[in-house]
């Protein structure tokens, strides 16, 4: 959620505003999910915004932008993702594995699992390389890679950002608009006009600047936090710093001293053998005048 931006200012692709769009408007959402897959899906009632899903107590919840389900048993995580992070593969496997754990209850067989589908719409390419604007990302085996396992389980990127020619000319339009805000065709200016028509809606103001608020709140204990810690980091990175820079002062002193105390104990070994050396020299002289 970019909370630099008044509640007027958001476009579609703004976290809040793409909730509230979607969650209000089922049809609107039904053609977002096809355009994405790319082929037709049965009817949507119930669409849930922010949905909580936690599979233990102590276990790392998920909370999914727009959750959906249609009536051919088939579930939809619709995810709007505008920065890149590292680790967005995971969060999709994470996304549909939690997705799982709320569909069977205690005693039903497996086969009742659902079809399940995550789809990140990004501002970004998820493979620049490539340059695709659509990667639908399913399960196989390597060896028998035309084997298809049915595991029920798409993850789906539709990337904004894409140098191919490779979708048809709705999934093109749908994309420049959340890139651009620009109305294409008939989807985006009915998608525009919902934008249009939730800005006007004083509750949902009145809500974002509560979440407004609130954000700006944590962040500022975030900051105070991370400065304390930061802190504290410093100041032991510094005595760390200090113990090493010591212990390595100490090993340098302690190789000079023992190589000093080793040229001290082999100086008086040579003293010694000088010693030695002039002693029998000394008794050769006195063996010899005694032999004259």
């Amino acid at each position: 959620m970019d909370y630099k931006k008044t509640f007027k200012q958001l476009n579609f692709s703004d976290d809040f505003m793409f909730c509230k769009v979607m969650s209000a408007n089922p049809v609107l959402c039904k053609e977002v999910i096809e355009v994405c897959i790319g082929h037709s899906i049965g009817n949507i009632s119930h669409i849930l915004t922010q949905d909580v899903i936690k599979a233990v107590s102590d276990g790392k919840g998920v909370r999914l932008d727009i959750s959906t389900s249609d009536d051919q048993d088939q579930n939809f995580d619709l995810e709007m993702q505008k920065r890149k992070t590292d680790d967005l593969h995971e969060r999709a496997r994470y996304y549909l594995c939690m997705m799982d754990t709320k569909e069977l209850k205690e005693g039903e067989d497996y086969s009742r699992l659902r079809n399940n589908y995550v789809i990140f719409i990004t501002l970004f390419n998820m493979f620049p390389e490539c340059g695709r604007h659509r990667y639908t990302v399913k399960s196989k085996i390597i060896e028998e890679p035309e084997l298809d396992l049915n595991l029920r389980q798409t993850i789906i990127y539709v990337c904004a950002e894409g140098s191919r020619d490779d979708v048809n000319e709705e999934l093109t339009g749908f994309l420049h608009y959340v890139r651009t805000n620009e109305v294409m065709d008939d989807l985006t200016h009915r998608l525009e006009e919902a934008v249009c028509a939730a800005r006007a809606n004083e509750e949902w103001g009145m809500e974002y600047m509560y979440f407004f608020d609130k954000f700006a709140e944590a962040r500022q204990e975030g900051l105070e936090l991370g400065r304390q810690e930061g802190l504290e980091l410093g100041r032991e990175e510094g005595r760390e710093e200090g113990r090493e820079e010591g212990r390595r002062l100490g090993r340098a002193e302690g190789i000079e001293i023992g190589r000093a105390e080793e040229r001290s104990r082999a100086e008086a070994a040579e003293r010694k053998v000088l010693a030695a050396e002039k002693r029998l020299a000394e008794l050769e002289e006195k063996l010899a005048a005694l032999s004259k």
